[in-house]
């Protein structure tokens, strides 16, 4: 995905790029709840954003988050 598309300003993006954060970065300060644990994102989002668009869908509002089914599997 190149600096000028369009799907970066698409809404879910920047939530796409916190999921991968927190799993994978253990810089990130929420990193112990998440990649510190164990909690990985599968291949097929970790690297598109366009097959994490493609199952979730766009952010219907700021009220909306993305959560997992088991809170402590991936």
């Amino acid at each position: 995905m190149s600096v000028n598309d369009p799907l970066k300003n698409m809404s879910g993006y920047a939530s796409w790029k916190g999921i991968k954060q927190r799993c994978n970065n253990p810089n990130n300060q929420n990193y112990k709840w998440y990649g510190g644990r164990g909690i990985k994102v599968c291949d097929k989002w970790a690297n598109s954003f366009e097959a994490f668009l493609a199952d979730m869908g766009p952010r219907p509002s700021l009220d909306h988050s993305v959560d997992r089914k088991d809170n402590n599997g991936h």
